[in-house]
């Protein structure tokens, strides 16, 4: 009796040991991928963007530049009422079945959809120097400099 109640027990908890797929995006290079801004990356995945007509300034959105440079979108939620969204909590946006990713404060072209995801960004790295002086302790008289340098990095997302 013992057996048969761990048995059951086993197959009961064993049910919901794997995640739904059923309702996500499987990508292959002829998908079409809807046009729209997606605000996390599960939506994404699930393919629920919210489309470029929702948009309030829908007018030049063609000009992604200007358009996503804005600090705040207005856009009409499914009950019509506007609602504003910072630029930088949106994950990302598709035009012209091109994926672009919010990263560092702007937005970047995938230039490599699959099971891992490649684009190219670029970061800015400040380095400070010490404010330590040998001949003068900590409180040197000139100030501390800094110099700053942008490079180019690779990115990878694991779908």
């Amino acid at each position: 009796m013992k057996v048969l109640a761990f048995i059951l027990l086993f197959f009961a908890c064993s049910v919901y040991s794997q995640t739904d797929t059923s309702h996500t995006f499987i990508y292959t290079p002829e998908s079409k991928l809807k046009e729209g801004i997606y605000f996390s990356f599960d939506r994404f995945i699930k393919q629920q963007p919210l489309p470029f007509v929702k948009i309030v300034d829908y007018d030049n959105y063609s000009d992604k530049d200007a358009f996503f440079k804005q600090k705040q979108i207005q856009f009409l939620d499914e009950y019509g009422i506007a609602k504003t969204v910072e630029t930088r909590t949106i994950w990302g946006y598709v035009l012209n079945n091109a994926l672009y990713i919010y990263y560092n404060k702007e937005f970047y072209r995938v230039s490599y959809i699959g099971t891992l995801t490649h684009f190219i960004a670029t970061q800015t790295i400040r380095n400070y120097t010490t404010p330590y002086d040998p001949y003068y302790g900590y409180y040197p008289p000139y100030p501390s400099q800094s110099y700053e340098t942008t490079s180019l990095i690779q990115n990878i997302i694991d779908f």
